[in-house]
């Protein structure tokens, strides 16, 4: 039966059970099986053949609730083993972090596991000479490990070579002037590479983007307008940019969205936000950053709703991944996240700026056909009785005991509850949901486990 019947997506509303066969033979069975069932019976065990014997189902990608600080967290100040106000971040192929800490005005590389930083490109004070920076915003690294800084309180770009002790300006000007010229920006914010080399620059206080060629003493406009606005052909204080192939990717600050806009194209598409500022799924307050992963999700420090929010292609709201439990300083709260990326491994690094330290999100990889251990605590995750009517109980049984955050989620991939635990106690839940399936995550510190529960 496992081979014989896969139907996606299952989908119960009111009294109506829509289902998609593969072959139309499998409906035509179905049908005749459960013919002395009632019609809300033949919905409810078709959801339940469809997720718990077919191993396609695709599942939401999840991380963990608390994070580990990799660099900072030791309040604010200059020396190594702090940050001031991290504004910016890489992660290299083999780990090691780096840092951009505007208010020291320094590049910091921190090694895995590393308890204090090193000083890779800026100075012990800021300036506009080239072995110094001012106020860096984000960075790049190309694979030469060469560093591209948004030297934000200078105006420009600078190059720094690995190993080098200063930087060139590749976009800007060199000395430090501002201004509205395609030779000129005003207070850059972040800077991204195409596959030819092409210097593409968030330049914040101008609205737009602006495509330097290597080489150039001048850019060409690549988004945005001669002034700042909110139609799809403006940008209001874009601060965030990401390149994935032939499109740019563009957190748009002050107009709470996100754009994407394809090279050579005289306007965006809204890809997220755009609803106002607010903190309901649909909206963005302060989107600071942006990053898009291989298959296409959009992930987005929502700074002013102090979490990061991961919207799918087409998506009309998107979902929280880190953050979101309020303003703070514990390992599952952020503090005016402003920029963030994803490692090889989907691990979620976020500058969490007013905390002054950098936060990993560990993926949790959660499996696509039932229950993967990833805890190192947490041997068994139990949901009963399975199929529920909303009212279940969950089980944790751990080696240890432990609290654990509960997580669950609808097929969307949508925050449904949330709720604590400890491991190896009965815990009642109660879902005034619709019926559907849902996933079950267990999550510790050393990791979590998943399972599903079908709801009728």
């Amino acid at each position: 039966m496992h081979n014989f019947i896969k139907m996606l997506p299952v989908i119960v509303s009111g009294n109506t059970c829509k289902f998609k066969p593969l072959m139309k033979k499998t409906c035509n069975i179905l049908r005749k099986k459960l013919s002395t069932l009632s019609f809300g019976g033949v919905c409810s065990l078709i959801m339940v053949f469809a997720i718990l014997n077919t191993g396609s189902s695709a599942q939401a990608q999840t991380w963990s609730v608390h994070a580990t600080t990799v660099a900072g967290g030791n309040s604010a100040g200059p020396a190594a083993a702090q940050l001031n106000d991290p504004n910016g971040l890489w992660v290299d192929g083999a780990g090691n972090i780096y840092v951009s800490d505007l208010n020291n005005s320094r590049i910091e590389k921190w090694a895995t596991g590393a308890t204090s930083g090193i000083m890779v490109a800026g100075s012990s004070t800021f300036g506009t000479t080239a072995s110094m920076l001012e106020l860096p915003a984000n960075i790049y690294m190309d694979a030469s490990n060469n560093l591209y800084i948004a030297d934000n309180g200078n105006n420009r770009v600078q190059k720094w070579a690995s190993g080098a002790t200063s930087g060139t300006t590749i976009a800007g000007s060199a000395t430090g002037i501002n201004g509205q010229t395609l030779s000129l920006m005003n207070g850059p914010n972040d800077v991204s590479l195409d596959s030819a080399g092409n210097i593409y620059v968030c330049d914040g206080g101008n609205g737009r983007i602006v495509k330097w060629a290597p080489g150039a003493t001048s850019g060409v406009l690549a988004a945005g307008g001669s002034t700042s606005g909110v139609t799809l052909s403006h940008l209001a204080g874009p601060t965030g940019l990401f390149i994935k192939g032939n499109t740019m990717y563009i957190a748009d600050f002050n107009n709470n969205r996100v754009l994407s806009w394809v090279f050579g194209d005289t306007a965006g598409v809204l890809v997220a936000g755009g609803n106002g500022a607010g903190s309901a799924a649909n909206q963005l307050n302060g989107p600071d950053g942006v990053v898009v992963d291989s298959t296409g999700n959009i992930y987005i420090s929502d700074a002013f709703n102090n979490r990061v929010q991961m919207w799918s292609p087409g998506a009309t709201s998107g979902v929280t991944i880190a953050g979101g439990y309020g303003m703070g300083a514990s390992d599952s709260q952020l503090n005016l996240p402003n920029y963030i990326r994803l490692d090889a491994n989907m691990n979620l690094y976020v500058c969490d700026g007013s905390n002054n330290r950098v936060q990993k999100f560990a993926s949790n990889n959660s499996s696509n056909t039932g229950v993967k251990n990833l805890s190192s605590v947490i041997n068994d995750l139990q949901l009963y009785p399975n199929p529920s009517n909303g009212r279940f109980t969950v089980n944790v049984g751990g080696t240890a005991n432990e609290n654990v955050t509960i997580i669950i989620t609808n097929m969307l991939g949508e925050k449904v509850k949330t709720f604590m635990t400890t491991t190896n106690s009965d815990t009642q839940v109660e879902m005034n949901e619709a019926r559907g399936i849902y996933s079950v995550t267990a999550v510790t510190n050393t990791g979590g486990q998943s399972a599903k529960v079908v709801v009728w």
